[in-house]
C-alpha cells in the first residue's frame, strides 16, 4: 500500500522533511504521482531495518565474517585508544580503506600491526592483543 509523505510521517513519528532528504539521498524509494511523494510501506520498513546496518543497496561497506573490521572495533579488540590507531593509519602503519566517511582494516593488516605492537611492548599487557581471533 502506498502512503503519501504525510501519512508516512504520521504513521512512524518522523518529520516530512526527513522522509524528503532519504528520498532525495536515494537511498528512499519513491514515486512521484500528481505532484505527491508515494512510498510504499514495504520500502519505508526495509530501508528502517537497515538505516543503521552500513548496509545499502546489498553493498558491504564491511563485514566481520570477511575480516575487516571498523577503527572502533579494532581498538576495543587491540585495547588500545581508537586516536592511536587514527595517528597510525595516516602515519602509515596500517593500511586501511576508505567509503565515504568509513574507515577499516581488513584482519591481516590488523594481525601485523599487532605484531609491531607487541614487539615494541605496547601497554605492556600482551596477553589482551591475543584477543584477535583469525578466521
Amino acid at each position: 500500500m502506498a502512503l503519501t509523505m504525510s501519512q508516512l510521517a504520521k504513521s512512524y513519528n518522523v518529520t516530512r522533511q526527513a522522509i524528503y532528504l532519504k528520498i532525495k539521498q536515494g537511498r528512499l524509494k519513491a514515486e512521484k504521482r500528481y505532484g505527491r511523494w508515494f512510498i510504499e510501506e514495504k520500502d519505508y520498513l526495509n530501508f528502517i531495518k537497515t538505516k543503521y546496518t552500513r548496509i545499502h543497496d546489498e553493498d558491504f561497506l564491511y563485514s566481520e565474517q570477511q575480516g575487516f573490521f571498523s577503527v572502533k572495533k579494532t581498538s576495543q579488540i587491540l585495547d588500545c585508544p581508537e586516536q592511536c590507531l587514527y595517528y597510525r593509519i595516516r602515519s602509515g602503519f596500517i593500511k586501511s580503506f576508505r567509503h565515504k566517511s568509513s574507515l577499516f582494516m581488513h584482519i591481516s593488516d590488523i594481525m601485523k600491526f599487532k605484531d609491531y605492537l607487541l614487539a615494541k611492548n605496547y601497554h605492556q599487557r600482551p596477553a589482551v592483543l591475543n584477543k584477535i581471533m583469525v578466521t
